[in-house]
C-alpha cells in the first residue's frame, strides 16, 4: 500500500511497510525523482493503463454477465434504469473519464431534475455494480461512485386524518368498487399489495357466492 504525490515539478510514492514492533511507529519508504506521475505510478506497480472502452458498451457486456444472476423482474428494472436513466447521460463517456467529478456531477442534476432520492439511488447502486465488474476485469484501478455523495433521504410529512373526516369517506366511498380495499387499507395497517389481493379474493368469493345463489 502507499500513494504517489507531487513535490514541486517532480512526484514521488511512498509504500507503507508496517509498523515497528518496538516503538508503535508507522514504516514508510519513499521513492523521489519522477517526472511524471505515471513514471512513479508504473515502478511502484499501481500503474493503471486508461480504458478507452465506452461506457455504453461495457454496460452491456456487463449486463450479459448480471442478468444471469438475478431474477426476471430485477433484470427488467435493470434495463429500464439503464435505458432511461443511464446511458442518455453516460453511455457516450468512456471508461476513463468515468472520475468521481463527472460523477457527482450525474448525481447533481438527477436531483435538480426532480427525481425520487430512492430513483438516484438505484440508479448510482446500479452504476457502482457494474463499476467493481470493471475493477474485477482490471479495466479501472478503483470504482469512481466510492467517493460521490448522495442525497439524504427526506422523511415525508404525514397528515393524519381525523375520525369524522375517515367516516365520512367510507360513507362516501360505501358503492364504489374498491371499497373493501379501501376499509382494509384504514382499518387493519396492510400493506398495498397485500390489501388488492385479499380485496380481490373477497370480489371473487362475492361474485361467485351471487352466480350460486341464482335460481
Amino acid at each position: 500500500m502507499g500513494s504517489v504525490k507531487k513535490d514541486g515539478s517532480c512526484w514521488y510514492y511512498v509504500t507503507e511497510l508496517g509498523t515497528d514492533p518496538v516503538t508503535g511507529t508507522r514504516k514508510r519508504k519513499k521513492q523521489r525523482g519522477f517526472k511524471t506521475k505515471r513514471e512513479a505510478e508504473v515502478l511502484k506497480g499501481t500503474y493503471f493503463e486508461p480504458s478507452y472502452i465506452l461506457f455504453n458498451d461495457h454496460l452491456a457486456d456487463w449486463f450479459k454477465t448480471k442478468k444471469n444472476s438475478i431474477n426476471i423482474q430485477t433484470a427488467k428494472t435493470y434495463e429500464s434504469y439503464l435505458k432511461n436513466r443511464i446511458l442518455p447521460k453516460l453511455g457516450h463517456f468512456k471508461l476513463a473519464h468515468l472520475t468521481p467529478k463527472l460523477l457527482q456531477g450525474y448525481v447533481n442534476d438527477l436531483i435538480e431534475d426532480g427525481l425520487a432520492n430512492s430513483t438516484i439511488k438505484k440508479a448510482c447502486n446500479i452504476i457502482k455494480t457494474s463499476l467493481d465488474f470493471t475493477v474485477d476485469m482490471e479495466l479501472l484501478p478503483s470504482n469512481p461512485v466510492k467517493k460521490i455523495q448522495l442525497p439524504q433521504a427526506k422523511k415525508a410529512e404525514i397528515t393524519v386524518c381525523e375520525i369524522n373526516d375517515v367516516q365520512t369517506f367510507l360513507e362516501t366511498a360505501a358503492h364504489h368498487r374498491w371499497y373493501i380495499a379501501f376499509h382494509l387499507a384504514i382499518t387493519t395497517g396492510m400493506r398495498r399489495g397485500e390489501i388488492l389481493v385479499f380485496a380481490g379474493k373477497i370480489l371473487i368469493w362475492k361474485k361467485e357466492s351471487c352466480m350460486y345463489g341464482k335460481p
